[in-house]
């Protein structure tokens, strides 16, 4: 059985981690991380918007997501 991958945190110079990518995403929904935080984890090419590494197959947690005024 592959390992779930580990993902780490970085707002404002600060790295948070390791989480899950399940607690990830109960943060989001609880506001405590945000989808303009960076993601990273072993194995992808650098740090990543939160908002861009959990659009996938989220289970709707990119509604959540804050959009852009327009």
């Amino acid at each position: 059985m592959a390992e779930s991958p580990v993902y780490h945190l970085q707002r404002d110079g600060q790295q948070y981690g390791p989480y899950t990518l399940e607690e990830l995403r109960q943060y989001l929904r609880e506001g405590t991380v945000l989808g303009t935080d960076f993601v990273w984890a072993d194995g992808m090419p650098e740090w990543r918007p939160g908002a861009h590494v959990l659009q996938g197959d989220d289970g709707g947690v990119s509604s959540l997501l804050p959009h852009p005024d327009i």
